[in-house]
């Protein structure tokens, strides 16, 4: 009796491995305890090291938590022209790095990580004290 040849077990491809995302704002009129104020378009920017294959951006309301927008993209960046952000609205802004092979849950999607998470504010452009 001949020995069946072995079938190769297929094996899952490796997942790969991204940093924490980094998101920048330009141009910043100043920023306050962590928030970020803008007067105008502001183009939103991010990115991360390693293998990343794209990004979940998610912005939605910080005190009611409705949510403007939640889309995945290989993008890295978005201008919000002006009159898109209400004045005086305070927005969060979340950044997930999907890697190459893996899912949302591989990425550094740690809710508590300010390096993904920012807060910004559309409005008057002086910073508090200024005339």
């Amino acid at each position: 009796t001949p020995t069946p040849t072995p079938v190769p077990t297929p094996t899952a491809p490796t997942v790969g491995s991204v940093s924490e995302p980094v998101i920048t704002f330009n141009p910043v009129s100043y920023e306050d305890e962590g928030v970020v104020f803008v007067a105008g378009e502001v183009e939103v920017s991010w990115h991360a090291d390693g293998d990343v294959d794209r990004y979940r951006i998610a912005i939605r309301n910080a005190d009611t938590n409705e949510v403007y927008v939640d889309t995945t993209t290989a993008a890295t960046s978005n201008a919000i022209p002006e009159g898109n952000l209400a004045e005086g609205v305070l927005y969060r802004i979340d950044v997930t790095a999907i890697p190459i092979n893996g899912t949302e849950a591989d990425g550094n999607s740690d809710p508590d990580r300010a390096a993904r998470r920012r807060s910004l504010r559309a409005g008057n452009p002086l910073q508090p004290g200024q005339l």
